[in-house]
């Protein structure tokens, strides 16, 4: 239960003389659920659908680029209204790992989906055509 005074600048504060409210905390909403992550044409497609809550209002995709074995890079895609997530930003022979982070409209954060990983290829030039 909450009551909610104000204090002035005086620091006078209001009567105390309400009603109480009751309330509670919002949870974080669910995380998404990855349905299928390909590669097509050069391009990255995750896909994901909502978890179990239906409060996603927009997605956060969460990028790992690896080289190596040390060497990764970390981003985050926000703002996503869809339920796919499209990267033309792939190179061959790296390894890239994506993850999905629901958001509310109180924009509460969801816990990030386990990392799925796409890996394009290295094409050895002289096999092209």
């Amino acid at each position: 239960y909450y009551k909610i005074t104000s204090i002035d600048k005086d620091n006078l504060e209001s009567s105390k003389d309400i009603a109480p409210t009751m309330g509670s905390t919002l949870t974080k909403p669910n995380k998404p659920i990855i349905t299928s992550a390909l590669i097509q044409k050069n391009v990255a497609i995750i896909n994901w659908q909502q978890g179990s809550d239906q409060r996603a209002v927009s997605y956060n995709v969460i990028k790992t680029t690896r080289k190596g074995y040390f060497a990764s890079k970390r981003i985050k895609i926000p703002n996503i209204t869809e339920e796919k997530y499209e990267d033309t930003n792939i190179g061959e022979g790296m390894q890239y790992e994506y993850a999905v982070e629901a958001v509310d409209k109180s924009g509460l954060i969801s816990e990030e989906t386990a990392a799925t990983l796409i890996i394009l290829p290295k094409i050895n030039s002289t096999n092209k055509k």
